[in-house]
């Protein structure tokens, strides 16, 4: 696992309870989609789109100390608080950022259950996991893609397309290797009980 048992239960909490609604909350600002998607114009940031994006740079710091046994997952947290970061300073697209960000927690959200996990359930997780992954990947590629066409900074919009997809990569590796961990705890349980 790498990282205490607590540490993964508050994760769950601030997933479930705090990104996931605040990203469905930034979408529902808008009344339509494609309002949503308007890239093309300065917005002012909603204040509880800020507060968001504040808590997301210190969860990504905070997390860094657990997350000291993975080097993907360091490079994860760290790629996300910079990103997030620079997201915050830019005039436009950030609610559109945030709920990209929100769909990767749900696919974080899901991995973080299934590293609690036990025996076959661990592997159940994992395969349920890997498909929620790429629902969240496919989701995030898409608004960072409605971000790349909008008019944000040339840099801003080219860098959050790469580091998304440096972000994906490293979550797909660091989730494979926890649960490839989980396989050999658990094979090493089973030695000794015999």
């Amino acid at each position: 696992m790498g990282a205490p048992r607590w540490t993964y239960l508050v994760n769950i909490l601030v997933q479930a309870f705090c990104f996931i609604p605040f990203g469905i909350y930034a979408l529902l600002q808008y009344d339509t989609l494609d309002s949503f998607f308007d890239c093309t114009w300065e917005t002012y940031a909603l204040p509880h789109s800020r507060f968001y994006g504040y808590m997301i740079i210190t969860y990504m710091i905070r997390d860094i100390l657990n997350c000291l046994y993975s080097t993907d997952l360091i490079l994860h947290h760290a790629a996300g608080a910079f990103l997030t970061t620079w997201a915050m300073l830019q005039p436009c697209s950030l609610e559109v950022y945030l709920a990209g960000v929100s769909a990767l927690e749900i696919g974080s959200l899901c991995n973080n259950i299934g590293v609690l996990s036990e025996g076959s359930n661990r592997q159940a997780w994992f395969f349920r996991n890997n498909f929620i992954f790429l629902v969240g990947h496919i989701i995030a590629i898409f608004f960072v893609y409605k971000i790349l066409m909008g008019n944000a900074e040339t840099s801003y919009r080219y860098a959050v397309f790469s580091f998304t997809v440096v972000i994906c990569i490293v979550r797909s590796k660091a989730v494979y290797a926890q649960y490839k961990e989980g396989l050999l705890a658990g094979a090493s349980v089973s030695k000794k009980s015999k």
